[in-house]
C-alpha cells in the first residue's frame, strides 16, 4: 500500500497519522493538511488553488486563453502567471491578485514572455521571454525558440535582460532565497543544463554537466539544496542536489515519471507532476527521504501539473 491510494482525506489523515508500509510518510514541523498549491488544470489551462484536504479547486482565472506557471509572491497576496489572452495571442507576465481578482498585464511584447518567479522580496519578477529570437508565433518556427532571461518590476517597470546567448535557449528559472542570484535552465544542443546568475547578469556558473536532460530547477527555502527533473536515471524522475551541483541523489527512483518539482515553504515537502496513476497529478512527498510514500493531491479528470505553494 502506498499513501497516494485511497480517498484524498483518508490519504491526508494516513500521512498526519504516519504511514510506515513505505517509510515515514511526513517530516516533523510544518502539516501538508491545509497547504494549499496553485496549479494547472485542464485544457485550455486555467491557473487553479488546492487547500490540501479539500475534494476540489477554486478556479483563479476562468478565462478562455490558456493560463499558464503560476507563481506566488512572496507575501502570499498575489500570483503571477503567463497567458495568451492577449489581443495578439503570444503569451506575456500577469499578475493577480491571489483571489483571482485584479489581473494586470505585466509585460506587452509581440513575442512570448513567459515563466515568471517572484524574487524574496517581492520587488522582481523575473521570466524568459523570445522577444530577441526570431521565433514567430504565426509560423511556430520551433527551430528559432530561444529564450533569454528578463527581470522586471512587480509593477511593470524597469525592465532587464540578464543573459545574452542567441545560441542557446534559456528556460525555468527561480530565485535564490537571498535574492542575489537566480538558477535557471539552459538548454544547449538539444541538452537541458542547470546554470546560476547574479542578478545584474554577471558571475554566471554552470551547475549541472551530464549528457542527459536537466530542467524545472526549484531552490530550497534554506538556499542549500536544488530540487529539478532529470533523465539521468533512465526515465524523468525528481532530484536533489546541493546548491554547487554537488551529491545529487534520486527522490523519486520507482517506476513512474515525475517532474516540475517545488519545495514546501518548511522545506520538508516535495511537489511534482506525474502520470502514475493515469492522469497527470500533483504529488508530494518528504524531501529527505527518497523512495518514501508519497501522497496524491490532486484527482480531477484530466491534467494537472504545475505546482507551487503557497507561502
Amino acid at each position: 500500500m502506498r499513501c497516494g491510494h485511497g480517498g484524498l482525506i483518508a490519504a491526508v489523515s494516513a500521512l498526519i497519522m504516519g504511514c510506515t508500509a513505505d517509510g515515514p510518510a511526513r517530516t516533523e514541523g510544518w502539516s501538508l493538511a491545509g497547504a494549499r498549491i496553485a496549479y494547472l488544470s485542464g485544457a485550455p489551462s486555467e491557473v487553479v488553488v488546492l487547500t490540501v484536504g479539500d475534494t476540489m479547486p477554486v478556479n483563479l482565472t476562468r478565462h478562455p486563453a490558456a493560463d499558464g506557471f503560476p507563481a506566488w509572491s512572496p507575501d502570499g497576496r498575489r500570483i503571477a502567471f503567463d497567458s495568451d489572452r492577449g489581443e495578439e495571442g503570444n503569451r506575456d507576465i500577469y499578475v493577480m491578485e491571489a483571489d483571482g481578482s485584479r489581473v494586470v498585464r505585466l509585460t506587452t511584447h509581440p513575442n512570448y514572455d513567459m515563466i515568471p518567479a517572484w524574487s524574496p522580496d517581492g520587488r522582481w519578477v523575473a521570466f524568459t521571454s523570445l522577444r530577441d529570437s526570431r521565433f514567430d508565433p504565426a509560423l511556430k518556427n520551433m527551430d528559432e525558440f530561444k529564450g533569454e532571461l528578463y527581470v522586471v518590476k512587480a509593477d511593470g517597470s524597469g525592465l532587464r535582460r540578464l543573459t545574452h546567448t542567441p545560441d542557446t535557449h534559456e528556460k525555468s528559472v527561480e530565485w535564490y532565497p537571498d535574492g542575489r542570484r537566480l538558477v535557471f535552465t539552459r538548454v544547449i544542443d538539444g541538452k537541458g543544463q542547470l546554470f546560476s546568475i547574479a542578478i545584474d547578469g554577471s558571475d554566471e556558473r554552470r551547475l549541472t554537466d551530464d549528457p542527459y536532460f536537466d530542467d524545472a530547477p526549484s531552490v530550497s527555502p534554506d538556499g542549500r539544496r536544488i530540487a529539478f527533473h532529470s533523465l539521468r536515471g533512465g526515465r524523468q524522475d525528481i532530484w536533489i542536489m546541493n546548491a554547487d551541483g554537488t551529491e545529487a541523489e534520486n527522490l523519486t527512483p520507482g517506476p513512474d515519471e515525475e517532474y516540475g518539482p517545488a519545495w514546501s515553504p518548511d522545506g520538508a515537502w516535495i511537489c511534482y507532476t506525474s502520470p502514475r496513476d493515469g492522469d497527470l497529478d500533483i504529488y508530494a512527498m518528504p524531501a529527505d527521504q527518497p523512495g518514501a510514500a508519497e501522497i496524491r493531491l490532486t484527482r480531477t479528470v484530466g491534467l494537472d501539473m504545475g505546482c507551487a505553494w503557497e507561502p
